[in-house]
């Protein structure tokens, strides 16, 4: 990562934050982790994977906007129709 070369080059972490438009923190962050692990790659997302895709989310949304004023079960009982049911 270049953030990483930079600072191993001798520049301080508030420029590198400065250079790459991020907070000191965030890099004081990976700094940190280059230093434990050896790299900076991503972590493990721990959690629940996500059950429903971008789409149905969107769906879900525009039916709660069109249906304020009804009850909460309304809009899901019409999810099945639109969103299969091994995602749920």
């Amino acid at each position: 990562m270049q953030m990483i070369g930079v600072l191993l080059a001798g520049q301080t972490q508030r420029y590198v934050g400065r250079h790459f438009n991020v907070s000191h923190i965030v890099v004081g962050r990976v700094w940190q982790r280059y230093l434990d692990t050896g790299s900076v790659a991503e972590r493990t997302i721990n959690g629940c994977p996500r059950k429903t895709t971008d789409s149905d989310d969107r769906y879900i949304v525009g039916i709660a906007r069109r249906r304020q004023f009804k009850s909460a079960q309304s809009p899901n009982a019409n999810l099945d129709e639109f969103v299969s049911v091994s995602k749920l």
